[in-house]
């Protein structure tokens, strides 16, 4: 019995992610501390982080991480309009629902996709609601594929810095 639980155990481990990666672009970038207008929760229980790449024993890390700093970096010009228009502190729930990453026929793909809430931080009212989705690709070997991760976070911070640029709060 225990020869036979020891060769699952190896089996699982076998099939598991060989290394995990950092697709951290910008390192030692400070934080939102929550004390400006805009506080920036990302969620990412919709999804399974690392994110294994399918076709390649390897995982990236910090995927999570990636995406609260492109967030904070494309939204930073938005915050001195954002607190003209509203007064109230507000809160910019992103949830991370699709991350899927696969290398075939030397290629990575790689595909995130967000659904982003507004609301105000006292009484949680509800604003805006939208979603963003980014895909990108390379012919990179997956140990070298972050840049296509980070490519996806800040397409989608773009994405939803014009749209929060174009919500009317009054």
């Amino acid at each position: 019995m225990f020869r036979v639980l020891a060769s699952i155990a190896v089996l699982g481990i076998g099939c598991s992610s060989g290394n995990t990666i950092s697709v951290l672009p910008i390192p030692n970038v400070p934080r939102n501390n929550g004390a400006s207008v805009l506080r920036i929760d990302v969620d990412t229980t919709s999804t399974h982080l690392p994110l294994g790449v399918s076709g390649a024993r390897l995982a990236y890390r910090d995927v999570d991480r990636a995406l609260e700093q492109s967030l904070e970096k494309a939204l930073t010009p938005e915050l001195g309009r954002l607190a003209e228009r509203h007064p109230q502190k507000l809160v910019l729930f992103v949830e991370l629902v699709e991350a899927h990453a696969e290398y075939a026929h030397d290629r990575l793909v790689v595909e995130l996709g967000v659904r982003a809430t507004l609301r105000e931080r006292a009484g949680n009212v509800h604003l805006a609601q939208t979603h963003a989705h980014h895909a990108a690709s390379t012919t990179s070997a997956p140990e070298h594929g972050a840049p296509a991760v980070v490519e996806c976070t800040e397409a989608i911070s773009a994405a939803l810095a014009d749209w929060l640029a174009g919500i009317d709060l009054h």
